[in-house]
This record gives structure tokens, sequence and C-alpha cells, in this order.
């Protein structure tokens, strides 16, 4: 099920099944670069809310999550990380 996932959103993208288990799917807040740090929103007001990512501290709002980096690069909305956990 993640593999046919996993295939129709990077279709050019050749891995194998162990790898597809240790990538989420997460909503960004920001832009973001590959291998950048991934940031929880734990604190939210006007438009944000809690538990989006982010790839940089937003003042004392957002804490890192330890072992996760973002995979590839995009913009806001959905987005890839690779959990090292």
């Amino acid at each position: 099920m993640i593999t046919n996932l996993w295939e129709r959103v990077f279709p050019s993208v050749n891995v194998n099944r162990q790898k597809c288990l240790e990538v989420c799917f997460v909503n960004s807040e920001t832009t973001y670069t590959d291998g950048d740090p991934v940031f929880v929103r734990m604190i939210a007001t006007g438009n944000e809310v809690a538990g989006h990512v982010r790839n940089a501290a937003d003042s004392t709002d957002c804490v890192l999550l330890k072992g996760a980096r973002f995979w590839r690069s995009g913009s806001a909305g959905v987005a890839a990380i690779n959990l090292d956990l």
C-alpha cells in the first residue's frame, strides 16, 4: 500500500520497500530543501495549525523533530520527510 502511494507521488524515484517505511507525509507551512531539519508547530495563533511542520523554528512556537529531515525540495503543502529514528 505505501509503495503504491509512493510510486504515484514520486513516479521517477526508484526506492526499495524498506526505505518507504521510513518516509512520512506531512503538511508543511514553508518551502523546504532536501535535507532541511523538520520543526513541528506546538503553539498556533491566527491562521497557524498545531502539528504542521516547517524547515525553521518560529520563535518559541516550534520544536525540532530529532532525526527527521525533509526529503526532496518543494513548497508549502504536502511534503515527505525521512524519519531516522
